[in-house]
């Protein structure tokens, strides 16, 4: 046997080993219709109400649905709900349609609408969806079909805000209890939990009475694989259908794969180093947060470590994807002398060492992306030490005020500035940064329903993020998507959903 066939076949046996597979795609029963997706993290919990990562609601929103639907483009139309309206000027009012039911058969209900915003809102919840729901003063029903939410102040794009928040059964989480609903969850989508293999996969079964348009395929099965070149290798073995974040150079091998193909997607979600302001570190000083930012060279970054795959951001958070982007605002430039002599201005002449986590097979790159940006401080004097978690670790220690306290990490949120600005808001669940200035700005930005008078808002409170530099400013991602050519009806999503709803495959 020669080395080269031994190492095919090692590759080989790595991939279904680490993936769990018996059978290449396609090779179930004929009967049964099914796609793989292949992500690169595990969900630790699928309640999608506590939690807003992309990678595990593109496997949870297949089971619990939102009042409202949003197409690729964020336009939004009824889904649940089949009406809203704003009736006053801090008040909204949704519509349920009728006789949609739980997989249980339970009837939807607007009882079941008010519980789950209810069990978010609660004093003693740690749902990261606290940030959504902090505008609201209360939720109320007037019938069985009929919600009505109370805002503390005017929000005028409330119904974009809530887009993305999911309906549970208020009977069924009474009866199970709020564990067990975390990983035996029902809801009214078109697929129901069939088996959750903690680390290796998730199998959705198509819900057979599903009230709307019946799924095209019988099963999806979610699999677990942070190795980047792990998911690639299972692409090219017709392992599975999507590969999410896929290795810029891996692109000309499946692209030279006539069964395969590469989806590029500008991306929704921004890329930063999160600072922790709130604890007793350096980064209290303004002048070492805008240092670090001097220190890094991001165009050599996307080019070195993505390949080409990113944009560098403008000072801001957000890009021309969102409502409100200013194009005039410029960016950090790289100038390794003025970052040094903000240090030396600050007290740190010499520098200092300092703590980043990093998650791996969270976002395109990410450990590597990590590891070059520590590289690069290190020119300016700042000894980096990077350490990489799993998603779930990564997370608790986010949300406890445990970690960092310098963080690689990523944002998308609805296509509005005011609403990405408000997750640094100091009351939201994200926030290391509580600055009252600030979130006076974000709060009148927010509230603001003038087109004019609201751009103006948010462009200040721009000007005043990029300032403070709350955040190391990284680049605007690119979705590298590999697709098997089967899928009929798949398109790519800016906020990197993946929507299996209503997409084929064909045998």
């Amino acid at each position: 046997m020669t080395r080269e066939t031994f190492q095919r076949i090692a590759l080989a046996l790595a991939v279904v080993t680490m993936m769990g597979i018996v059978m290449p795609v396609g090779a179930a029963p004929a009967a049964l219709k099914q796609i793989m997706v292949a992500q690169g993290i595990e969900p630790w919990t699928l309640d999608s109400g506590q939690v807003t990562a992309q990678a595990i609601v593109n496997v949870t929103a297949h089971v619990l649905e939102s009042m409202l639907e949003y197409d690729p483009q964020f336009k939004m139309r009824g889904h649940l709900a089949q009406s809203w309206s704003r009736t006053g000027p801090t008040t909204w009012e949704y519509r349920l349609r009728p006789n949609i039911k739980f997989s249980n058969g339970q009837a939807l209900t607007a009882e079941d609408v008010k519980f789950s915003f209810d069990r978010v809102m609660a004093e003693a919840s740690k749902s990261q969806r606290k940030g959504e729901t902090r505008y609201i003063k209360s939720v109320t029903t007037a019938g069985a079909n009929v919600v009505r939410f109370e805002t503390n102040v005017p929000i005028p794009y409330f119904d974009l805000y809530q887009l993305k928040f999911p309906i549970v059964p208020k009977a069924y989480v009474q009866q199970i209890g709020e564990e067990r609903f975390a990983t035996q969850p029902i809801g009214t989508g078109p697929f129901v939990l069939k088996e959750w293999v903690k680390d290796e996969r998730i199998v959705l079964d198509a819900n057979p009475n599903y009230w709307g348009e019946k799924p095209k395929v019988d099963r999806i099965v979610f699999r677990t694989v942070p190795d980047v070149s792990a998911r690639v290798a299972a692409l090219l073995s017709s392992q599975t259908d999507i590969v999410v974040d896929l290795q810029p150079v891996s692109k000309d091998r499946v692209r030279a794969r006539p069964t395969l193909q590469i989806v590029e997607s500008p991306s929704m979600r921004n890329m930063f180093i999160m600072y922790d302001v709130l604890n007793n570190t350096p980064l209290r000083d303004r002048r070492v947060r805008q240092a670090l930012n001097f220190a890094i060279n991001k165009d050599e970054l996307i080019r070195t470590v993505l390949g080409g795959y990113g944009k560098a951001l403008q000072g801001q958070v957000v890009t021309n994807l969102y409502r409100d982007f200013n194009p005039n605002l410029q960016p950090y430039p790289y100038d390794l002398a003025r970052a040094r002599a903000l240090l030396q201005e600050a007290g740190f002449p010499q520098g200092f060492e300092i703590r980043m986590q990093s998650p791996n097979g969270r976002y395109m790159l990410d450990k590597e992306m990590a590891q070059a940006v520590a590289g690069q401080l290190q020119q300016a004097g700042v000894r980096v030490r990077v350490d990489v978690l799993e998603w779930g670790v990564y997370t608790r220690e986010q949300y406890s005020y445990s970690g960092g306290p310098l963080f690689y990490i990523g944002y998308a949120t609805e296509p509005d500035t005011a609403r990405m600005l408000s997750v640094f808001h100091g009351k939201h669940p994200n926030s290391y940064y509580r600055v009252p200035a600030f979130d006076q700005m974000v709060e009148a930005a927010e509230s603001e329903g003038d087109a004019a008078r609201r751009q103006t808002l948010v462009r200040r409170a721009l000007e005043y993020f990029r300032e403070e530099a709350p955040i190391l400013f990284l680049h605007q991602q690119v979705d590298l998507f590999g697709l098997n050519r089967r899928l009929r009806g798949w398109v790519p999503f800016p906020d990197q959903r993946i929507r299996l709803n209503e997409v084929d495959v064909t045998r």
